[in-house]
């Protein structure tokens, strides 16, 4: 019989790849998975991606706040106008993002990059802040495929409310299905994503302009089990840059696949 060139230590470093990678993409929305592995996903859009606007009367923040329900948050802030980002680093490039706000619990974010690929990430609102909650993406690293889907979150992606010091995670049971050569792969781990915040006035500048933003440092731990027998260990770890009434102005990611960056660098 013919072996297989593909060997389960191999596969396990396959698979572990593949997470981070997507990893990076979900939490952190740093890129496109295309960038980083030569492969396409493109995620049917919504019909109508751009941000809803519900309020009974735009001009007053307390009419917009309720309107947002628990969506409402001052460094995360839903519904507004198309936002331009560019990503820099060893895959430069740039994406478009938009947001729907879907009830006063939930909304969607599309990010349609300029090679382009659309991902799609749904978010849920809860009183305490807010969740990045599913994910699903087919992955394509050296010689493997497969498809990684969320099966549980819990915890807060950013919380209502910031302080120095304040700490938070947020937890993502997932699973993994696909191929290794012609092997195939089935894998389940746990994604936890640790957060603190550094401070709440920090200047910093993206595409040109000066913010005062909040900086949160980010740690991302990914766990794999593959056959009952545990992967590797990875750690990622970023900052984020969230100023209040414009959101995430900018990011850094380091992982074993380099430094990635995310700048705003502007609104239309």
């Amino acid at each position: 019989m013919l072996e297989n060139n593909t060997s389960r230590p191999a596969r396990k470093t396959l698979i572990s790849g593949g997470l981070c990678l997507a990893t990076i993409l979900f939490v952190l929305g740093c890129g496109s998975l295309e960038r980083f592995t030569g492969s396409s996903n493109t995620p049917e859009a919504p019909a109508n991606p751009g941000p809803a606007n519900t309020d009974s009367n735009p001009a007053d923040p307390a009419s917009k706040a309720a309107s947002l329900g628990n969506c409402a948050n001052e460094y995360y802030p839903i519904g507004g106008e198309a936002a331009d980002y560019r990503i820099t680093g060893s895959a430069p490039g740039s994406y478009k993002l938009t947001q729907k706000l879907n009830d006063p619990n939930s909304f969607n974010e599309t990010r349609v990059f300029d090679s382009g690929v659309n991902v799609t990430t749904n978010w849920i609102c809860d009183p305490e802040g807010l969740r990045n909650a599913q994910y699903g993406s087919n992955i394509s690293v050296e010689n493997a495929n497969f498809n990684m889907e969320t099966i549980e979150s819990t915890g807060l992606t950013i919380p209502r409310e910031l302080s120095v010091g304040k700490a938070w995670d947020a937890s993502y049971k997932v699973r993994v299905k696909g191929t290794a050569g012609n092997m195939p792969i089935g894998s389940d781990g746990n994604v936890v994503v640790r957060n603190k915040v550094v401070s709440l006035n920090d200047k910093v500048t993206a595409g040109g302009k000066e913010y005062e933003a909040a900086k949160v440092d980010t740690e991302i731990t990914i766990n794999l089990t593959m056959g009952g027998q545990k992967v590797p260990g990875m750690t990622i770890k970023g900052t984020n840059w969230f100023a209040k009434g414009v959101g995430l102005v900018k990011q850094e990611v380091r992982s074993p696949y380099g430094v990635q960056g995310v700048e705003l660098t502007g609104a239309n």
